[in-house]
């Protein structure tokens, strides 16, 4: 079987599916992506594999490249199915929401969190959980999750229609969020009330990211 693997460039979940992908298939092909809008590197049209999985990834596959896979792509999404796009977790945070989750999906054309879904998996979320601490078990879920996906479907191609009939009645919801829609989501407005502004604060700071306010003009970010 022959297998294309999309991960996230710096992502050790990536790098530990890469490494149990080999000792699985014969042939693997490995891509990091790093950015959005990136292109991708393989020419597929002289590869044409039986899967490709995506596990972080920020490319976006297009649907004349999709057409040259034998089986199915699929993607392994770090939300639930009623949160899509971007900053799936920042939402769910700020709505309050009790769980959350990661959701296998088919790609099947352009649109992304959008395809036939093959599996899903939740879990809580504490009272008193940060956005950093919900990013890494997301993680964690989704890393379970894509080995547990992608054994089923390298023992029996045919466990691909098994996993979709069974979640059949799991469907989208919700507005696709993009990154700019996640942009404007971290301003803090400054006639924030407490509340709004603590539930601001959870649903937006983490290492990596910091919310903002704009006053007189000028952007200035909470560290």
């Amino acid at each position: 079987m022959y297998i294309l693997l999309i991960g996230r460039k710096n992502c050790r979940y990536s790098r530990k599916i890469r490494f149990f992908l080999k000792k699985k298939v014969k042939k693997l092909d490995f891509l990091e992506s790093s950015k959005r809008g990136e292109k991708i590197k393989i020419n597929i049209s002289k590869n044409k594999y039986d899967f490709i999985f995506c596990f972080r990834s920020l490319l976006i596959l297009k649907e004349n490249f999709l057409k040259r896979v034998k089986i199915s792509a699929i993607n392994f999404h770090p939300g639930m199915p009623n949160y899509r796009g971007t900053g799936c977790l920042n939402y769910a945070l700020y709505d309050n929401s009790k769980y959350y989750g990661c959701t296998a999906h088919i790609i099947e054309n352009n649109d992304i969190d959008n395809g036939s879904i093959i599996d899903f998996r939740k879990f809580k979320i504490g009272k008193k959980d940060t956005l950093d601490k919900l990013l890494n078990r997301t993680h964690q879920e989704m890393y379970v999750q894509a080995t547990y996906v992608i054994k089923k479907l390298l023992k029996n191609a045919d466990n691909l229609n098994k996993m979709r009939e069974k979640n059949k009645k799991i469907t989208w919801s919700g507005k696709i969020k993009k990154k700019s829609d996640l942009d404007k989501f971290y301003r803090i407005k400054i006639n924030s009330t407490k509340k709004e502004f603590e539930k601001k604060i959870r649903a937006t700071y983490c290492k990596k990211f910091k919310p903002y306010l704009i006053i007189h003009g000028k952007k200035f970010v909470l560290n």
